[in-house]
């Protein structure tokens, strides 16, 4: 289960991890360890007393279920393009969680930092090299019947996986585990899936995944056609590859943002950011009742277009060719916090 702040369980959760502002009077921000918390309780975004580094936050919270067990019966499986111990690019998809469950429930963590969470012997620390950039999470509480659609979507994303530990069980009951752990990409087309995810208590995902033969940005050419919706997308975009500029041409619209507001005068350029995450855009037409027969059967309200997706892959060039995906949500106080959070976006003629 994901834990809270106060390491109690909660059905999910967000956090954005501020960049590094040197001008910042809160001392945290100007190391780099700020970040800012959301939840199913309180879908507001609010400054952390306590610094992203301690493990008395809810990001540390979570994980210690992997670091401290002694059974070894938790499943965990904790991927990163970039290994916390490794210099060594293993050309998997630009994907980066960690998903654990017991025999019941477990979560799903989706996050941004490289070389983020250290191994399990290790204990829970804070990369150096992730002080600097703004971070995006979004941790998900699920029950174990879910484990098999995350499989699914791992599997698609192609994650490079430096530490797991599976039990039998597990993958007696869910055997696309096998294909993810042994890194196995999809054999055929699609190329892509779309799959519902209902968390602990119901809240509906819908989760996106590409594998590298997509050949195509995942927000382009999957989540915005697929929600029927234009979009408001905050990625890296800096070296190596091309960034995307917005957009205008497509049906559905998506577009860059450049600089982003978050409470307490945190205010920063989308050069300083390396978290990932999107929003439709509210003019956009209503979404469709239910998504194509090969994307599975998630079914859409047509009701309201208030999407919040947190991912791991980047709209660049470079990436057409990568595995990756994002998560999203539909809920109006988690819309609202991140749409509220952007100041400026690259805007078509």
């Amino acid at each position: 289960m994901c834990l809270d702040p106060n390491n109690n369980e909660v059905d999910w959760y967000s956090v954005y991890k501020s960049p590094k502002i040197h001008a910042s009077a809160d001392w945290k921000v100007r190391a780099g360890l700020a970040h800012f918390y959301l939840d199913v309780h309180s879908p507001v975004w609010t400054l952390s007393g306590q610094p992203i580094n301690s493990t008395e936050q809810q990001v540390a919270h979570t994980l210690q279920q992997i670091y401290k067990q002694k059974s070894n019966s938790l499943m965990y499986i904790m991927y990163n393009d970039e290994d916390p111990e490794s210099k060594l690019k293993r050309g998997g998809g630009h994907t980066k969680g960690v998903v654990a469950f017991d025999e019941t429930s477990g979560f799903w963590l989706i996050h941004s930092v490289p070389k983020f969470p250290p191994r399990q012997s290790k204990g829970y620390s804070w990369p150096h090299s992730a002080l600097d950039y703004g971070q995006s999470f979004l941790c998900v509480s699920l029950p174990l019947q879910e484990l098999n659609t995350v499989a699914i979507q791992l599997q698609f994303n192609q994650p490079d996986i430096y530490e797991s530990n599976v039990p039998p069980q597990f993958y007696e009951k869910f055997p696309v585990l096998r294909q993810v752990i042994k890194e196995t990409p999809p054999q055929g087309p699609p190329w892509s899936s779309v799959q519902k995810l209902t968390s602990i208590k119901n809240q509906v995902f819908v989760s996106f995944a590409k594998a590298n033969k997509f050949h195509a940005d995942l927000y382009d050419a999957l989540v915005a056609p697929q929600l029927k919706a234009s979009l408001k997308v905050e990625t890296w975009l800096r070296r190596p590859g091309t960034p995307l500029a917005s957009n205008c041409s497509a049906k559905y619209k998506v577009l860059k943002i450049n600089e982003i507001k978050l409470p307490d005068d945190t205010d920063f350029m989308e050069t300083k950011d390396h978290a990932k995450w999107a929003v439709t855009v509210p003019e956009s037409q209503s979404l469709a009742d239910t998504l194509a027969k090969d994307q599975s059967v998630v079914q859409m309200s047509s009701s309201s277009a208030e999407y919040a997706c947190v991912g791991d892959i980047n709209r660049m060039d470079s990436q057409f060719h990568r595995g990756g995906g994002t998560l999203c949500i539909q809920h109006s106080g988690v819309w609202k916090a991140f749409t509220n959070a952007i100041v400026s976006y690259q805007s078509c003629p």
